[in-house]
């Protein structure tokens, strides 16, 4: 919160990066610099979201480092995710607020952001469930969910079709 992760995440990209900042705070805007813009607003406000679209359509990398309040990380990820480029990523910080009751949180609780992430594991193994889950968009777009601790991260790539490997006990002739 405040806007000072901006810089740290300039510099660790580099040269040519561009980094887009949201904050409710107005006072964030004095971290602008060269290749650093702040939108004011709200990270699950449809409006700041467009309009950073609009200024940024292909968005390689989203970081939430947010409110780390699961109903503001379930709606950005459901206003961002599917601008996030075919083989970018989307990377959620410090979900260990989703077990802090103080942060709406609880374990297993549902509505939290985990339980939300746990739903996306099921998403993706829709191509092999035999029918039992539906395929979404994000099955098709999503290569991998991983948990990390504090930190959930979502690889895009594109996704043709899938198929259950085939294996054979170990005493099995191939």
């Amino acid at each position: 919160m405040g806007g000072g992760s901006l810089e740290m995440w300039k510099a660790y990209f580099g040269l040519g990066c561009k980094i887009i900042g949201i904050d409710i705070n107005p006072t964030c805007k004095q971290h602008e610099t060269d290749g650093i813009e702040v939108f004011i607003g709200s990270q699950d406000d449809p409006s700041v979201i467009n309009a950073v679209a609009a200024n940024y359509p292909q968005i390689d990398i989203a970081i939430d480092d947010g409110s780390h309040r699961s109903p503001h990380m379930i709606g950005s990820f459901n206003l961002l995710y599917h601008r996030v480029s075919p083989n970018g990523v989307y990377l959620v910080e410090d979900t260990h607020t989703n077990y802090w009751p103080d942060y709406e949180g609880g374990l297993n609780k549902p509505g939290t952001f985990i339980e939300f992430c746990k739903s996306k594991v099921d998403e993706i193994g829709a191509v092999t469930s035999r029918g039992a889950l539906e395929l979404t968009p994000f099955t098709t777009s999503t290569d991998s969910v991983t948990f990390y601790d504090s930190v959930v991260v979502f690889e895009k790539r594109p996704q043709s079709s899938r198929q259950a490997p085939v294996t054979h006990s170990m005493g099995a002739q191939a």
